[in-house]
Formats: structure tokens, C-alpha cells, sequence
């Protein structure tokens, strides 16, 4: 792991994680610092029968995330570059702080492969891919975690005080009528 300056990051301002003996995630920075690196391998995180995205994890071959953390001054600076880019644009630049901020090398100080796409993607040498959520397996995700860890429990009860029907009918008209003054509140008859 290399700096912007690409000096070898000494291992007090690294922090790895492991699963079975496997390094499953590093840090890099202090969290206090303007710049702080975290790259994970999210499938891992998924990869419990009980997790939201399960399903999700189970159908990724890989599913690593990479969060580049800038606060303070770094923060202002990016935001100022950012102020009036198109979508496109932003996307690439969002990418290029990452990879111009911290380098990922072999021992030959050769970008690893993912560091070489996300600098090609960051220098616009390839085009970064739209998103296509599947919204079928997503509506799926976000009932699993609805029930499991969300606000089904919330409902029960609310449906114990008010009534089914009378809930649902609320539910129905809050959902078409989303404009309307005073829209969260709900009248005891």
C-alpha cells in the first residue's frame, strides 16, 4: 500500500481484518484523518443465511466494496471540484480521489489488477458500466430485512391498536396522496 506520494504506508497506519486465516479487509489512515481508506470484501458480510442481502452474496462471484473517506479541508477541496460536473463526470472523479489517494501494489510496486481498472476507469480509459438492478431481487432484500430486522414488528402493533382495515386504508391513501398537507398524521376516529 503506497500514499499519494506512493511511499510505503508504514503498517501503524494499516489495519487488516481476517476470517479463517483469509484477510477479508484493510483500513488504511487514521479515522480521525482528513483521509481514511476501507476496503472490504462485502459478500463475506452478506454470506449468513439471516444477513438482508444473502441472496444477493450467494449469486456475486465477488463483491468487494471500497470506501474512500475525505473530511475537512480534503472534503471542501472535493466538493469544490465537484460544484457543476455532470453525473458522468462525477462518477470518475469520485473514483480518481480513491486511486490517486492511495495506490494498491504487488512487491514489484505494479498496481494490483483491481487498482489498474479503477485507475483506467478514474483516467477515463474505460467507461464505467451503468447499473441494472434487478428490482425483483431487490424487492426481495428489502422484504427480507422488512420482516427480519425492519419495521414488520411496528406495524403488528399498530395494526393491534387500529384495526387492519382502517390501517391499510390509511396506508392506501398516504401512498396516493403524497403531497398533501399534514400527510403523516393519522386521525383517531
Amino acid at each position: 500500500m503506497l500514499d499519494s506520494l506512493k511511499r510505503v504506508l508504514s503498517s501503524k497506519h494499516q489495519k487488516f481484518f481476517e476470517s479463517n486465516k483469509i484477510i477479508t479487509g484493510i483500513t488504511c489512515g487514521a479515522i480521525s484523518s482528513d483521509n481514511f481508506l476501507r476496503v472490504y470484501d462485502k459478500k463475506i458480510e452478506h454470506n449468513k443465511a439471516n444477513a438482508p442481502y444473502f441472496d444477493l452474496a450467494q449469486q456475486s462471484d465477488s463483491w468487494i466494496r471500497i470506501e474512500g473517506e475525505f473530511k475537512h479541508e480534503a472534503a471542501h477541496a472535493i466538493l469544490e471540484d465537484l460544484n457543476g460536473k455532470a453525473q458522468d463526470e462525477v462518477s470518475q472523479k469520485l473514483i480518481s480521489y480513491v486511486v490517486k489517494r492511495w495506490f494498491f501494489t504487488d512487491s514489484e510496486r505494479k498496481l494490483i489488477p483491481l487498482w489498474q481498472k479503477l485507475t483506467d476507469l478514474a483516467n477515463g480509459t474505460r467507461i464505467i458500466p451503468p447499473l441494472m438492478p434487478k428490482l425483483t431481487d431487490r424487492l426481495v432484500q428489502e422484504l427480507k430485512w422488512f420482516l427480519v430486522g425492519g419495521a414488520a414488528g411496528i406495524f403488528y402493533r399498530i395494526v393491534q391498536l387500529f384495526g387492519k382495515d382502517e390501517f391499510l386504508c390509511f396506508i392506501f391513501e398516504y401512498i396516493e396522496s403524497p403531497n398533501r398537507r399534514k400527510h403523516y398524521s393519522y386521525k383517531v376516529i
